[in-house]
């Protein structure tokens, strides 16, 4: 199995799932004196309630809920650390550290995003 730092894990995510779509601004870009501010971007409705929407949950893997991911909160055992901030601040640095990142790099890996991909 390949392990992956987080960053480059999200950065694949987004590249796999094509989630963000963005062009960076370079110095050839129009001064905003001659850029045209009065165009909008189409306005799009959605038909809510009778077509389905379907999406991809990776709840738990950024942003930590005990909810979720109950066996990094429970073996702390101190009632105080209820998310990720208390996570941090009421342990030491290191033994939250190791553990987030252990987690990070195995909560989503390259094989889900890959199959999340190939489902469509």
């Amino acid at each position: 199995m390949k392990m992956w730092n987080t960053h480059s894990l999200f950065t694949a995510a987004v590249a796999a799932l094509g989630i963000l779509s963005f062009t960076p601004l370079h110095a050839s870009a129009a001064p905003i004196e001659t850029a045209n501010l009065t165009k909008r971007a189409p306005t799009w409705g959605f038909p809510y309630g009778s077509t389905k929407i379907r999406g991809v949950n990776l709840g738990g893997w950024l942003v930590l809920e005990p909810w979720i991911t109950p066996s990094l909160f429970d073996g702390t055992g101190n009632s105080a650390i209820i998310d990720e901030w208390t996570f941090g601040q009421y342990q030491d640095y290191n033994t939250a550290h190791g553990k987030l990142v252990n987690h990070w790099n195995t909560w989503i890996t390259y094989n889900d995003l890959a199959a999340i991909k190939a489902a469509g």
